[in-house]
């Protein structure tokens, strides 16, 4: 799942919510109304779909703790100098 294109549908959310422009109907009764577009929806879809993703991957910490206890996880010292240069 890319999640870096939230912020895309968020900016052609806004800029499609800026175009549209609802006609004002004078009625002697004012009210409220909220109209969700079918993207809004989605993307609100999507939200919930991230938060309801657990933060850690347990399955992927069990194998690497059983590969560390086993004596069978190694890294190389120049692959691990690499990745911490990439942060940079």
């Amino acid at each position: 799942m890319n999640i870096g294109r939230i912020s895309q549908v968020l900016e052609n959310y806004h800029s499609q919510s800026k175009q549209i422009k609802p006609s004002a109907k004078k009625t002697a009764i004012a009210r409220d109304e909220i109209l969700i577009s079918s993207e809004g929806r989605t993307l609100e879809h999507l939200k919930k779909a991230v938060a309801a993703m657990p933060d850690v991957r347990e399955e992927r910490v069990a194998m690497l703790s059983q590969m560390i206890e086993e004596g069978k996880y190694n890294i190389s010292a120049n692959a691990l100098a690499s990745k911490m240069l990439e942060l940079e």
